[in-house]
């Protein structure tokens, strides 16, 4: 049973975790498919950033990996990278994960600092600016994600089961491989 307020991201299942990574917040099409994580982390330590952001970095290639198996077409790919962005105390960063030349890559943005007195207010609109960029971006995805799920019938696999243009084409399909996680850790001695 989940926590109140506990997301699982179902993309980035394994053997260990059932139900996916457990994110802090998650955001998906109407549709209910993934398109972006985020990260919060109220104790800023270095080594607990530096994990959010490679635990976040894996559950947001299994969402780009879920986007890039849909039947795009290579204009369609072009738009589809996994903006996130990771919190640690009042400072922040826009990261974007991209499949490039056959590697993940994960592309640093700006960074910024959310206000915490008046006197820094100036400090906001750097903020907002990088937040709204992410939000146009997870919309942008979402209405090619939507185009592609609004033109797909569930009879179509019923019916068009040997129709060979259904299948996936785009430059990136190939390069897709499932991100890597570490098992828990067993509590036997």
């Amino acid at each position: 049973m989940h926590s109140r307020g506990e997301s699982f991201c179902p993309l980035s299942r394994s053997a260990d975790y059932i139900n996916g990574r457990k994110c802090d917040v998650r955001f998906m099409t109407i549709l209910g498919v993934d398109v972006g994580e985020w990260e919060f982390s109220a104790k800023a330590t270095a080594t607990k950033t530096i994990g959010d952001r490679c635990r976040s970095a894996r559950i947001n290639q299994s969402i780009l990996n879920g986007l890039l198996e849909y039947n795009l077409d290579d204009n369609q790919v072009k738009d589809i990278r996994v903006p996130f962005l990771q919190f640690a105390g009042t400072n922040g960063q826009l990261l974007i994960e991209d499949l490039m030349e056959g590697f993940y890559v994960v592309l640093p943005g700006p960074k910024f600092e959310l206000p915490t007195k008046l006197k820094s207010i100036g400090k906001l609109k750097t903020c907002i600016g990088v937040i709204k960029l992410v939000m146009e971006m997870y919309v942008k995805t979402c209405k090619t994600i939507e185009n592609v799920e609004t033109s797909h019938n569930d009879f179509d696999d019923i019916f068009d089961v040997d129709d060979k243009d259904k299948s996936i084409t785009h430059n990136k399909y190939n390069y897709i491989c499932k991100p890597w996680w570490t098992p828990k850790k067993s509590n036997s001695p």
